[in-house]
């Protein structure tokens, strides 16, 4: 069994190691800035990638009725 000197000797080694409240604060607060940089990155890549499908769906749809009109150009030319 260990003594009393001993026991108090361990567990004032242990402060050492143990966080302060400024530490746990300035933690928390860089947490929060990097947070914020990461959400304002994630919403001007979702922006972008909505820009990107927006215009692919209007080149999809111009593309589309072109062809259904070529389509129906060279069908009416071909069954009269």
């Amino acid at each position: 069994m260990a003594t009393l000197d001993e026991r108090v000797s361990r567990l004032e080694g242990g402060y050492q190691n143990l966080a302060a409240k400024a530490d746990v604060a300035e933690l928390r607060f860089d947490i929060t800035r990097f947070g914020h940089r990461l959400e304002c990155g994630l919403d001007t890549s979702l922006r972008r990638i909505e820009r990107r499908l927006i215009r692919w769906m209007f080149a999809m749809v111009f593309t589309s009725t072109i062809v259904a009109t070529l389509a129906a150009t060279m069908a009416q030319r071909y069954l009269n």
